[in-house]
């Protein structure tokens, strides 16, 4: 892979896989097997992102994203079209929000995890890590970590198994 990176002269990757698990594995070994290797970020460039708004390594955030100051946004994390992160929100590693999705200000969406075109998360909510947030969803409650929840408001659904895929 090193002498690829250099033959081809690659000045940084990002790792476009959809499964939030699966991205945040193969971004991982390639760190492992190429540590040299810069995860570059892609921001469209119409978006509204606050300058004081931290984005990790290898993040894309598509074409009408809003996010407000102090949000923090992980590295691997897919920020898709039109999704609002409030202020002083964190979203995780290897998260996805999804196409018009909702995040009031002060919550925390968890590591892996995966919220639904649509859905609204109320302020100050914690959403745990490999958890997935159904389409059109209302989150009004914590929820924690692996589990599978839709509906407004939410319930839960069940659990989910480390890795196990979202999109069947």
């Amino acid at each position: 892979l090193p002498f690829l990176i250099e033959k081809h002269k690659v000045h940084g990757i990002i790792v476009a896989i959809g499964d939030n698990f699966v991205r945040g594995k193969v971004s991982n070994k390639i760190k492992n097997i190429c540590p040299e290797i810069k995860f570059i970020s892609a921001v469209h460039p119409k978006t509204a992102i606050a300058k004081n708004v931290e984005i990790g390594e290898g993040t894309v955030i598509v074409a009408g994203v809003v996010a407000n100051s102090k949000a923090k946004i992980g590295k691997a994390c897919i920020i898709n079209t039109s999704a609002s992160i409030g202020h002083d929100v964190t979203v995780e590693n290897y998260a996805s929000v999804g196409p018009g999705a909702r995040i009031a200000g002060g919550c925390r969406i968890g590591e892996g995890t995966a919220v639904g075109i649509g859905s609204v998360v109320r302020e100050k909510i914690n959403i745990g890590a490999g958890t997935i947030i159904g389409a059109s969803s209302t989150i009004i409650k914590d929820i924690k970590d692996r589990q599978v929840a839709y509906g407004s408001p939410a319930k839960i659904i069940r659990e989910r198994k480390e890795g196990e895929p979202y999109l069947k």
